[in-house]
């Protein structure tokens, strides 16, 4: 396997917006993080400071967030959330604050798979997605040339993926170095080009969630789901507000 490629940071603020800015809402990660991104900079961004303790953390750091950023939730554009894949816990969380802001605030709604936001990183090209799950998995998202999934979302071993069907990837884009090192035993994997796009994430997903505002594609607030991919991560109601 080649060595990893290492895109630039492509992290930056302002504090004086343009636009209205979209709220950025990131719990499937770990983590995670609220943010404000507007004219392809970030406003302001904060991580939760326990990642397992977002669904307590949530809205005092958005209060935070809005006061440090001098805005109201009725000044936003639009909220952009992840919606997976993770565990049934941190996606619930990320998705029921969403939701309740959006139906409370009159906003806009777009969910993001961050498979989907990830794979924005190299467009244009066959690309397999890794990126890290618990029990030493990862999410693995196959996108083709023409920038649409070429098969479903998966969790499996890095190291024992299997290409499904004819996709036959032309680069790997790994969430981290563990992982690239773990795809490189995969003698399906063992040749392509590596780019790290782990640390941009929260870039790809506010540049992907975005375009999908700009092009007017939102979630209807009351259908929006988690993307789970692995089964036992679903377990559970979104009614069954007391279950973890």
């Amino acid at each position: 396997m080649n060595s990893p490629t290492q895109p630039p940071d492509a992290t930056s603020t302002s504090s004086s917006p343009s636009v209205a800015p979209l709220l950025i809402v990131d719990t499937a990660s770990r983590p995670g993080f609220l943010g404000l991104w507007t004219s392809q900079q970030w406003l302001g961004r904060k991580p939760f400071p326990d990642g397992r303790r977002q669904g307590e953390e949530f809205f005092p750091l958005l209060e935070e967030l809005l006061a440090d950023s001098g805005l109201t939730l009725n000044q936003l554009l639009a909220i952009v959330v992840a919606k997976g894949p993770g565990s049934f816990s941190a996606l619930r969380v990320g998705l029921c604050a969403a939701k309740s802001l959006a139906e409370s605030g009159k906003l806009p709604l777009a969910g993001v798979s961050l498979l989907d936001a990830a794979a924005c990183f190299l467009p244009g090209q066959s690309r397999v997605v890794f990126l890290t799950a618990s029990r030493g998995e990862a999410f693995i998202g196959h996108y083709g040339g023409d920038n649409r999934p070429a098969a479903a979302p998966v969790v499996s071993s890095a190291r024992h993926w299997q290409r499904p069907g004819s996709f036959e990837p032309e680069a790997l884009l790994a969430g981290d170095e563990e992982l690239a090192q773990v795809a490189a035993d995969n003698p399906q994997l063992g040749t392509l080009p590596v780019f790290l796009v782990g640390n941009h994430l929260p870039d790809l997903l506010a540049e992907e969630g975005a375009r999908r505002v700009r092009d007017h594609r939102f979630d209807d607030a009351l259908l929006l789901d988690a993307l789970y991919v692995r089964g036992n991560d679903a377990d559970g109601a979104w009614t069954d507000v007391s279950a973890d």
